[in-house]
């Protein structure tokens, strides 16, 4: 028996072919938007522990400040727990600007 020759089918090797390469290439760019919301998330994350770092210590200073204006009120350290904050040399700067 002798039978046709075989013949390479380009339509099927190029469908599995795009379909390997587009698999891959949305891969690729989901890996990256990922990494890209996950560094996001770290910015926004520190920079709402910030904010909430500033507000309590705008609440404090307002604390002492009612203290020396206002005559008779508690003491500011009355309500306030103390923390264990780590102050780097700029935020000691607006620890000076309540005094």
């Amino acid at each position: 028996m002798t039978g046709a020759p075989t013949s390479v089918d380009v339509v099927a090797i190029a469908g599995i072919a795009g379909t390997l390469l587009g698999t891959a290439l949305g891969a690729w760019v989901t890996w990256k938007i990922q990494a890209r919301q996950l560094e996001h998330e770290d910015k926004t994350r520190f920079h709402d522990r910030r904010l909430a770092t500033y507000a309590e210590f705008g609440g404090a200073c307002n604390a002492v400040m009612a203290t020396f204006l206002i005559p008779g009120s508690a003491h500011p350290s009355a309500d306030l727990k103390p923390r264990d904050y780590q102050f780097s040399h700029n935020s000691t700067r607006g620890i000076q600007a309540c005094f």
